[in-house]
C-alpha cells in the first residue's frame, strides 16, 4: 500500500455518483502504478478507514493551475463517506 493524496473537494456527478479531487502534484513511488483491480483505501482523521474499489481516475495538467486527480467512485459511496482532508492511500491487487 502507498499513499496517494489528500481529498481536497468530494463532489456528485448527476447519474455516476461522487467522484474525490486532489489538486496537489502526487508523484506514485517509482516502479508503482494504479490498475483497475487496485483499491483506494479513505483514511479519515478519526481513525476509521473506507476501502473501495473505483469508477475511473482522470489525471489533468492545468497550466496555470497544477496537476489534478479525480477519482469517481462506485454508486455506494455517499457524500459523507469521504470527508474533505482524509489521507488517499493505494493497495495493490494481489492475484
Amino acid at each position: 500500500m502507498f499513499f496517494f493524496a489528500i481529498v481536497e473537494d468530494v463532489f456528485e456527478i448527476s447519474g455516476k455518483g461522487f467522484a474525490v479531487a486532489h489538486t496537489q502534484p502526487t508523484s506514485l513511488p517509482k516502479g508503482e502504478c494504479i490498475t483497475a483491480r487496485d483499491y483506494f483505501v479513505f483514511r479519515k482523521s478519526d481513525g476509521t478507514s473506507l476501502r473501495t474499489d473505483y469508477i475511473g481516475i482522470e489525471f489533468h495538467e492545468r497550466p496555470e493551475k497544477g496537476s489534478a486527480a479525480y477519482i469517481l467512485l462506485p454508486e455506494k459511496i455517499t457524500l459523507k463517506d469521504i470527508p474533505i482532508g482524509a489521507e488517499i492511500w493505494v493497495e495493490k491487487f494481489d492475484a
